[in-house]
């Protein structure tokens, strides 16, 4: 999913802008390195649908508090977060598959 935007810019900034082939891509790569670890797995999540809620966190923390999640549990989830975050078109558009 993408979205639109039309901005305003200091002057400096728009020079730099004018020079790169993709303003996108700048601008997306300036902004990624803004956001916290934890804000951009969630909006990558939420990109491919998945909305993680407080309750969700704290069902997995009891689960890993209390040791209750399977082997089986934990390749599932590592396979659903590779199919939906790294080996995604997205990611390996903007080079972060492997």
């Amino acid at each position: 999913m993408t979205a639109k935007f039309s901005i305003t810019v200091p002057d400096d900034v728009a020079v730099y802008l004018s020079q790169q082939p993709n303003v996108s891509a700048a601008v997306t790569a300036a902004v990624r390195s803004r956001m916290s670890s934890r804000e951009r797995f969630e909006a990558l999540m939420a990109a491919k649908g998945v909305v993680i809620t407080d309750e969700g966190r704290a069902r997995w923390r009891d689960l890993l508090a209390r040791k209750e999640i399977t082997p089986e549990m934990a390749a599932a989830a590592r396979d659903r977060w590779r199919a939906a975050v790294v080996d995604s078109p997205v990611a390996q558009l903007a080079g972060e598959g492997e």
